[in-house]
């Protein structure tokens, strides 16, 4: 009897145990299976796309994009040759010619802003002379994004092409670039705001190094006649050696955007919002065949090596809309100049060609 007793209390012991448990499993597999509905939910209201691509996926895209790319510059650079553009015969400026209008590119905007941009005595006695100084050459862009820290060819003076041609590298950059001691010393500097006192890449935060620095070609500072006091001073231009480029007559960056200029060495320099794009503008003037871009990221703050500083949201999305009117803008100016994003982020899908390593350059 002892025996059945004990029986009886093991299998209550174990019955309890077993039903115990499978309360918990159930409760828990529900609240495990409301956070993965929630995951969903929010997965699916912040990234309205489908799946995550795979390794493999994301390659195949790139070279299918690459490819689409490809075709599409070819087309508009052969179609470019075949045409005798009486534009082009006119861009050195009639004798006597005082204005020219200029407008935007992108198809969105188009004719929504037109101006008509002044002859520049400035830019003639100092810019005009760059003209084709660099025909055949590979340029490259370095501005201040968090890329740049990314970037690993020391020195870079020659790029090394698929068909084994050695081409030299012009180098550029834009304000504190000077202080990435991996691409000194540039080719050309251009700085174009006085910007804070202390905490970004502008002039007034780093007087002492912009002034004293010395490229190999050419320093360039901005001004705008209607807003001098916005740019490095006449005095200060004079104390860095520097050589001044006229912008329009007041910086600005909102909407409409300001169209960009070809001729910048006979009238002023287009674009707003970034110092970027005056010195675009000056690199293709020259004639370099191909540019890449690199820490061009226009998001995300800036990099290490130049000043830790986070761009103003509002800014972000005017910069993207005159990258964009930069693409659209060199489809038709400089259909057979090559454009290259490196390591893109803010420029990612904005129309250049991407390439996620260092471009070929040669350390020297």
């Amino acid at each position: 009897m002892m025996r059945v007793t004990a029986l009886l209390a093991k299998f209550r012991f174990f019955l309890c145990a077993a039903l115990f448990f499978v309360v918990n499993f159930d409760s828990r597999a529900n609240a495990l299976a409301a956070v993965d509905e929630n995951d969903v939910v929010v997965k699916s209201e912040s990234f309205p796309r489908e799946r995550e691509k795979s390794i493999p996926e994301r390659k195949t895209s790139r070279r299918i994009r690459k490819k689409k790319l490809r075709e599409e510059f070819k087309k508009r650079c052969e179609a470019s040759r075949a045409r005798l553009s009486e534009e082009e015969e006119e861009e050195e400026g009639e004798e006597g010619e005082e204005v020219r209008r200029v407008c935007l590119r992108n198809p969105t905007n188009k004719g929504k802003s037109c101006v008509v941009v002044q002859q520049s005595r400035t830019n003639k006695r100092n810019v005009k002379a760059f003209r084709g100084k660099h025909i055949g050459d590979v340029g490259v862009l370095f501005c201040t994004g968090r890329t740049l820290d990314a970037y690993g060819v020391r020195h870079p003076a020659l790029y090394n092409s698929t068909r084994g041609k050695r081409q030299r590298v012009v180098t550029v950059g834009v304000n504190a670039a000077i202080f990435n001691e991996k691409i000194q010393p540039l080719d050309y500097l251009f700085l174009q705001d006085r910007g804070s006192k202390s905490g970004d890449t502008s002039f007034a935060s780093n007087r002492a190094a912009m002034v004293a620095y010395k490229p190999r070609e050419a320093k360039f500072f901005g001004f705008f006649p209607g807003q001098r006091n916005f740019s490095p001073s006449d005095k200060d231009a004079e104390q860095a050696n520097a050589m001044q480029y006229e912008g329009w007559r007041k910086p600005h960056c909102a909407n409409p955007l300001l169209p960009l200029v070809k001729d910048v060495g006979n009238f002023v320099f287009g674009g707003s919002c970034s110092t970027s794009f005056a010195a675009l503008q000056f690199i293709l003037y020259t004639g370099v065949t191909k540019l890449y871009l690199i820490g061009c990221d226009i998001l995300g703050g800036y990099g290490e090596s130049a000043t830790k500083k986070s761009v103003l949201r509002a800014d972000q999305g005017k910069q993207r809309k005159m990258w964009r009117e930069f693409y659209f803008w060199t489809s038709t100016e400089y259909p057979c100049v090559e454009i290259i994003a490196v390591r893109p982020k803010g420029l990612r899908n904005v129309g250049f060609f991407e390439r996620f390593s260092d471009p070929p350059f040669i350390e020297v």
